[in-house]
């Protein structure tokens, strides 16, 4: 059995007020994506995917590229809904059954 995880990221800012989504935000001097993928690299994860807003996903991508993280993350565009960026992102981990 293996461990995914799914990192939804994939808002606009609207609500949150700024000119970013929330997600590019620095809190303590790092983007707030990148503090959780950090968090989560500790956990085990084999497999992790991060849904993003599909007019981010060049700036998501290029964000994780360059923060050299130790493990394979998947980067896919989230959908209209937050159903459907959830579906994308299960999608996207193509896990077994029992994973």
């Amino acid at each position: 059995m293996q461990i995914h995880a799914i990192i939804l990221a994939g808002g606009d800012g609207n609500r949150f007020g700024g000119e970013l989504p929330k997600q590019f935000i620095r809190l303590a001097g790092e983007p707030i994506l990148l503090r959780t993928l950090r968090q989560l690299h500790g956990a085990r994860i084999e497999r992790l995917v991060v849904v993003a807003h599909p007019r981010w996903l060049d700036e998501t991508r290029r964000l994780i590229d360059e923060a050299r993280l130790p493990m394979d993350v998947v980067v896919v565009p989230g959908g209209v809904t937050r159903n459907e960026s959830t579906r994308n992102g299960l999608a996207a981990l193509g896990g077994a059954d029992e994973d």
